[in-house]
């Protein structure tokens, strides 16, 4: 009976009846879980040697969140996702006669197609070919793809092939490509960037993807702190591929 009279009337208990303290978070220590933003990211995808539009490509979204989300490409290339959670996210982009590829976005606010998540998928390689895509941010509006070959004949914007080798685009406008496109066994390469417009190399997000037939052989980003580090703002000296192997020696230094 005495444990009876000091039972709460639960039928009855309401809010107010207790001690507001109990349902304080902060006077038992235990802190609110973090909340994140989310936003839509927009997207184009292109063909990385003429910057055609790729339809019907899949788009698919991971991050350290869990999520998972999947678009498709409508005719005009463009794929759209919602609800992307504040942070660093993966996009897994594939299409039918394309090579599968990947690409890191920051997501810390709505993107527009025609910016940070576009995606240049090469297509389908023969056997022996080999493809370097040059890709970057909005500024420097204008960065050049050059490929010296073992007799030093220059592949760039202003002399479009060498033997066995072909520069299939030159993008001037921000975010790229650029692509040069190799035939088999056309010997060493040398493979380097130079800013043509102002801007800073140095912070443009330059990245450099090699593919095989089989698919990627490198994906090389600009090492900011090295380049701002030398000094120099004009030539970055990326990596050596043998066409033959596919062995590359990668680089990474800048000049002016």
């Amino acid at each position: 009976m005495g444990r009876a009279r000091n039972q709460m009337d639960l039928a009855n208990f309401t809010i107010a009846d207790s001690d507001p303290a109990l349902f304080d978070p902060e006077q038992w220590n235990c802190p609110l879980p973090p909340t994140h933003d989310s936003f839509t990211v927009s997207g184009y995808v292109y063909d990385a040697t003429n910057r055609h539009v790729v339809p019907r490509a899949t788009v698919v979204l991971t991050n350290d969140f869990d999520q998972s989300l999947t678009a498709t490409a409508d005719k005009g290339g463009k794929f759209t996702l919602t609800d992307v959670i504040e942070g660093t996210s993966t996009l897994t982009v594939s299409a039918q006669g394309y090579l599968a590829d990947e690409k890191t976005i920051a997501v810390s606010g709505p993107i527009a197609a025609g910016t940070s998540a576009d995606i240049f998928l090469s297509p389908v390689l023969p056997v022996g070919d080999f493809r370097v895509v040059l890709t970057w941010g909005k500024a420097p509006a204008d960065l050049d793809l050059y490929d010296f070959d073992q007799s030093n004949c220059k592949t760039y914007y202003n002399h479009r092939a060498c033997t066995g080798t072909q520069l299939d685009i030159d993008q001037r406008a921000g975010y790229g490509p650029e692509t040069i496109t190799y035939q088999p066994n056309t010997g060493m390469h040398t493979v380097m960037v130079n800013r043509y417009s102002s801007g800073n190399l140095c912070t443009s997000g330059a990245k450099l993807d090699l593919y095989s037939a089989t698919g990627h052989v490198l994906a090389l980003e600009l090492d900011a702190e090295a380049c701002a580090e030398s000094g120099t703002n004009l030539w970055w000296q990326a990596f050596v591929f043998d066409s033959a192997t596919g062995e590359v020696t990668v680089n990474n230094t800048f000049s002016n």
